[in-house]
């Protein structure tokens, strides 16, 4: 508006050229100015809006993730209030004894019918079961002696111990193994399938005599047993091979 009366002004020869050309960059500037007040404006409007739609969205995924927490929290208090009532469940025994061996731990889970412990009388003689091959009971007999060779105590630093059969088994504990394996001893040849069958040991000894003490052999230590199936004399298996000479 001002521009305009100036002009009109210069036409009438009220007003100089130069106050005209004045005005106008006054206006021109002016203008420029408020539109970049409105730039501004709305761009920080667009920032508001793009503030409060990732507020928004921040709230969403903390309530997402304060459910997720309380569905675990509750899943954690069903899990424990399970695990209390298995701890209260008593395991009873059918008759009363001292407990020697334990087949878990605590936090094991345990199945219908599993074995859990092996109850006894503690002051009981203690028997060797042995679980022998088909092969090894034929000429096995109740009064045998047996040597023992115990794996807590190697037989060349400590020694080797005796026992005497006290039970043969009758019948077969275990089938057939599946599958052929190596003998142990001196025939390489595989061993061909075979039954087992039980055998119980009285052990001379119930200790083991290392470094000048008497250590007791503990509940469930494992060994090896060899049948002392016959005794001879050096000149016996000597002779042995000019006897089967004289009998072809």
């Amino acid at each position: 508006m001002a521009v305009r009366r100036i002009a009109a002004y210069v036409r009438q020869g009220d007003a100089t050229r130069d106050l005209l050309e004045q005005h106008e960059r006054t206006t021109f500037d002016y203008e420029r100015q408020v539109a970049d007040l409105h730039l501004r404006r709305m761009e920080y409007q667009r920032q508001d809006a793009e503030r409060k739609r990732a507020f928004r969205e921040l709230i969403v995924a903390k309530q997402s993730q304060k459910a997720a927490a309380q569905s675990q929290i509750e899943a954690t208090d069903s899990r424990l209030a399970a695990l209390r009532t298995e701890a209260l469940l008593e395991i009873q025994a059918q008759r009363d004894g001292t407990v020697l061996a334990l087949a878990g731990k605590v936090g094991d889970s345990v199945k219908p019918g599993q074995f859990v412990a092996a109850i006894g009388d503690a002051g009981a003689a203690p028997v060797i079961v042995v679980e022998a091959p088909a092969r090894a009971v034929g000429l096995a007999k109740v009064g045998q002696r047996v040597v023992l060779k115990y794996d807590a105590f190697p037989f060349k630093t400590f020694g080797i111990h005796h026992g005497t059969i006290s039970y043969i088994s009758q019948a077969a504990i275990r089938g057939p193994i599946t599958e052929e394996k190596l003998d142990g001893g001196l025939d390489p040849r595989p061993v061909p399938l075979q039954s087992a069958y039980r055998i119980e040991i009285v052990p001379d000894r119930t200790d083991v005599d290392a470094y000048g003490e008497r250590v007791p052999i503990r509940v469930g230590s494992t060994l090896s047993a060899d049948i002392v199936v016959e005794r001879r004399r050096l000149i016996d298996w000597m002779l042995d091979p000019i006897r089967a000479l004289r009998g072809r």
